[in-house]
């Protein structure tokens, strides 16, 4: 047979792409369905499988006909009930179709593979037990064990062609998609010129309000006047051409006031109807260029599906909101972090069936894909209801690393710690394996979805499973963004990345280490100048209630910028910068205002990262209010410590000093009654179990105390049965902590609700 048309092959590979995808999917759902519902499956599958088995021989591809005509035998055969669907079979039936795929991709033919596949494929049939009348299988069985492989025809994928028949559809390129919406890109610029022209016109009509006002004001005099020199200038002279110049202005301020008005509702329309158009035009092109979801899924569930098989653990791979539709761009930049999570979710997270039934769990663990929508953002999620996160071993491994100190990591909540798997080079993994323990890892994934301009954090459950959080555009051409103004400068900062605004509290700063800090979720927060992480020179305003403060955050990390003012929020068209400025530290893009003004796009996480290197702002400078006389201040609380562990006093203590307060430690009961008689304190945390004098013991005899039953005393412990429970707070305790459940939020919120 001659080779067939290049336009002939290029519909081929398209046609055979999409039988791929759905023979795969097909597959994967047989594999977990219930026996009775396989039938009307098998169906589709063998109905594909012979479709491109003709498809192939229409163009001369005998390779793909082969692996076709073998696997529509073993579906038709499964058909008839004489083969089962066993996961040797379909392993098989998958090598097969990746076989195709490489072709399609472009690879090079493996015959000893091919050939291997193909007699796999007729063994199963081989081995089939007759259908019942039959004393022998068909003769055409044993005839398709000899097999010839014929090379496939091209080395390199071909393009997608131009038409496909039936279709009543015409197939663009990405890059013409992009080219015509860069031209509507334009067109939404001219929009905010037009709404920036009419709030112009609107500003024009306010002036003019204005001047009609002071004329209205000065109108009586302006009467009077006329009437007592109508006659002495006996309708000539220089007053009277004053009086009738006067006359035509007022004339023309009403008329001007109508022309101006008329125009002013001419804009608006038009404003709008460039506007709606505008809209429309960028909805539509931007829906052409949108994808659902569910485009990209099959290689997803075939990896999990072969990860599980390789590792010995049962996981189903549940997916919901598959049809949500985004960016092509978007989607595809998607592809490798969601690969890698999934990988991970399977490695790390879903336990062997054995462990999960010890644990109580179903041996069959759950991954799930989670697809919403939120207006202009797309959230991905990706769970899994596995081992988690263990915070603990996360935080061990990050020490012996080097990429935290000890004081940090007795400081660090089991949220702070877990979000340490984001850091560059990180890895828990006890051995390298093909899945894993390379240590290139979740820091990639971070720097792709930034790179989306979205956000990545993660929630965590040890011991029940983890579940990444990801929220990425839509679209990556519009930007909603809020201006700020640093000096003289204006930039936008992506609202998804924006966790609050507000003014700066009264007494809300505090110092770390010479750090400025605020609370935010009642955690320590840096607090820095977002015209020192830019590098601006020029004066910083002394600080007090009225000071602009924003908050940024990045996965579990967030830092307050102090700015001059905040202006409004916007959505912009992002612009790049060029391949030469692709980089720039703190930068994302640039954007165009209504007034033609350019302003910088900044890049949140860039700016977060940059925060936490720079040096910490001077004390002097950062709070600058009314200095209040040394009596009427408040008394900073004093917090005093017991436990005779070093490590837990020693955690407590940093926990406590860095959301600034005074703090004081004791090593048992008898010890904390010396501190007390020495010095009052605010309030007590204490352990129960310590030598000399316990806890219950110390509460007890504080609260016996007329100088000291004020003071609140918080029992921190591990033991959390009922009885001890009521014995802590029969002994006066105001609130009973347990040690297994620590976390540094809940102590702080419960110290602070106590003070």
């Amino acid at each position: 047979m001659a080779d067939p048309p290049d336009h002939l092959l290029e519909i081929f590979w398209v046609e055979a792409t999409e039988y791929l995808g759905t023979l795969n999917q097909l597959l994967l759902q047989m594999e977990v369905a219930p026996e009775a519902e396989r039938h009307t499956h098998l169906r589709e599958v063998s109905r594909i499988a012979h479709s491109l088995k003709g498809a192939a021989r229409t163009v001369g591809l005998k390779t793909i006909e082969a692996l076709a005509h073998q696997m529509e035998d073993v579906f038709d055969l499964m058909l008839a009930g004489q083969v089962d669907l066993t996961p040797e079979i379909c392993d098989t039936l998958y090598d097969g179709l990746d076989l195709i795929q490489g072709f399609s991709d472009g690879g090079e033919a493996d015959p000893d593979g091919i050939n291997q596949v193909l007699e796999r494929l007729s063994g199963f049939a081989l081995a089939a037990p007759p259908p019942e009348g039959n004393a022998a299988p068909p003769p055409d069985r044993t005839k398709r064990q000899t097999l010839i492989i014929d090379p496939i025809p091209q080395a390199e994928p071909l393009p997608p062609p131009s038409l496909r028949p039936g279709d009543d559809t015409v197939r663009v390129s990405i890059s013409k998609l992009d080219e015509v919406m860069g031209q509507v890109s334009e067109l939404l610029v001219a929009r905010m010129h037009s709404e920036q022209r009419r709030r112009d016109l609107q500003y024009l009509l306010q002036e003019h309000h204005r001047w009609q006002r002071r004329w209205r004001k000065a109108r009586s005099a302006y009467i009077r006047t006329v009437r007592r020199l109508r006659g002495s200038v006996n309708g000539s002279g220089d007053m009277a051409d004053l009086l009738e110049f006067l006359d035509a202005t007022q004339h023309y301020m009403s008329q001007s006031r109508r022309d101006l008005t008329a125009l002013n509702r001419a804009l608006a329309q038009d404003t709008l109807y460039l506007a709606t158009l505008a809209d429309k035009l960028q909805a539509d092109i931007a829906a052409v260029r949108m994808l659902p979801f569910d485009t990209i899924l099959g290689p997803f569930q075939r990896m999990v599906r072969d990860l599980a098989r390789d590792s010995g653990k049962e996981v189903e791979l549940v997916i919901q909101g598959a049809g949500v539709e985004l960016d092509k761009h978007v989607l595809e930049a998607l592809k490798d972090p969601l690969m890698h999570l999934l990988r991970n979710a399977v490695d790390h997270g879903i336990e062997l069936p054995a462990t999960r039934v010890a644990a109580g769990k179903l041996p069959k663990g759950t991954i799930t894909l989670n697809v919403t929508s939120r207006g202009n953002d797309i959230q991905v999620s990706v769970g899994d209801d596995g081992r988690g996160i263990d915070p603990d071993l996360v935080r061990q491994r990050a020490l012996e690393a080097g990429i935290i100190g000890a004081t940090e990591a007795e400081t660090l909540s089991p949220d702070e710690a877990a979000a340490l798997i984001f850091v560059p080079r990180f890895s828990t993994a006890s051995q390298v394996t093909t899945i894993s323990g390379r240590g290139v890892g979740l820091d990639v994934v971070q720097q792709r979805i930034e790179g989306l301009r979205g956000r990545i954090w993660l929630e965590n459950t040890p011991g029940q499973g983890a579940i990444f959080h990801m929220v990425v555009p839509v679209s990556l051409t519009r930007i909603h963004c809020l201006l700020v103004r640093i000096g003289a400068e204006v930039y936008a900062v992506p609202l998804t990345a924006v966790a609050r605004i507000s003014a700066l509290g009264e007494d809300e700063v505090f110092f770390v280490d010479n750090r400025p800090m605020i609370r935010v979720s009642n955690r320590p927060t840096p607090l820095i100048h977002l015209a020192d992480v830019l590098e601006r020179s020029g004066p910083r305003g002394a600080l007090d209630e009225t000071t602009p403060i924003l908050v940024l955050r990045s996965t579990e990390r967030a830092v307050a910028f102090i700015v001059d003012e905040l202006l409004n929020e916007q959505e912009l068209v992002l612009k790049a910068l060029g391949a030469e400025l692709s980089r720039v530290r703190n930068v994302a893009g640039a954007a165009l205002l209504g007034t033609g003004e350019v302003v910088i796009v900044l890049n949140t996480s860039d700016l977060i990262k940059s925060a936490r290197r720079s040096g910490p702002l001077e004390p002097p400078n950062a709070v600058a209010r009314t200095p209040i006389p040394a009596d009427e201040r408040p008394p900073l609380p004093h917090i005093l410590i017991v436990d005779d562990s070093l490590t837990t006093r020693t955690l407590e203590k940093n926990i406590l000093e860095a959301a600034g307060y005074h703090v004081r430690t004791a090593t048992d009961g008898e010890e904390a009654l010396r501190a007390l008689i020495e010095e009052p304190c605010h309030i007590i945390v204490t352990d129960v179990e310590m030598p000399n004098m316990d806890g219950f013991e110390l509460t007890q005899r504080v609260k016996e105390d007329a100088r000291w039953r004020h003071i609140p005393v918080i029992l921190v412990t591990s033991r959390d049965s009922s009885a001890d429970r009521e014995r802590g707070y029969r002994a006066g305790a105001d609130a009973y902590l347990v040690k297994t459940r620590f976390d540094q939020d809940e102590l702080l919120q419960m110290i602070e609700q106590m003070v």
